[in-house]
């Protein structure tokens, strides 16, 4: 069976309207023939509706599972810093900074200093190359090699690591 594209009876309707202009058809024949080609053009102009509308829908359905997804990997990401959280607080209290288990491995590290900006106001234009963008590194940096800085101070922070 042969099945023309949308684009081959496109063309075969305008080669049948170029052969009319022509006058090279009988008017019977055109206009059975056109009324054919027409049909056969708009039932595939009606399907090709039919799979964008599909397709449409199904879009909508990615979009609501993304959403979906989305919020699952926000409460997934809680639930890990929450539990993460609890078992350092519970490795603090009982003052063990390392536990070798069977699978795993876990351990309470230091992180890297990071600054903490009390009153930015107070801090020197030297550490705010542009507003208001703080520049930590560089006043991290300060910090760490001993300087003594009005509206900020280095912190020292710890978490989970497993490994």
């Amino acid at each position: 069976m042969n099945i023309l594209r949308l684009y081959e009876l496109t063309r075969q309707y305008e080669q049948l309207l170029g052969l009319a202009e022509e006058e090279e058809i009988a008017t019977q024949v055109l206009e059975d023939t056109l009324e054919a080609l027409e049909e056969t053009i708009y039932l595939k102009v009606e399907n090709t509706a039919k799979v964008i509308k599909n397709l449409e829908a199904e879009l909508i359905g990615f979009q609501t599972e993304i959403r979906r997804l989305t919020k699952r990997k926000q409460t997934l990401e809680k639930m890990i810093k929450r539990l993460k959280l609890y078992l350092q607080e519970e490795m603090e209290r009982m003052t063990l900074d390392k536990v070798n288990g069977e699978l795993f491995n876990v351990r309470i590290q230091n992180n890297p200093p990071s600054v903490v900006v009390m009153d930015i106001d107070k801090l020197s234009a030297y550490y705010l190359p542009q507003e208001p963008k703080l520049d930590k590194e560089t006043l991290l940096k300060d910090l760490s090699a001993g300087k003594e800085i009005l509206g900020a101070k280095r912190q020292q922070t710890r978490s989970i690591r497993i490994t």
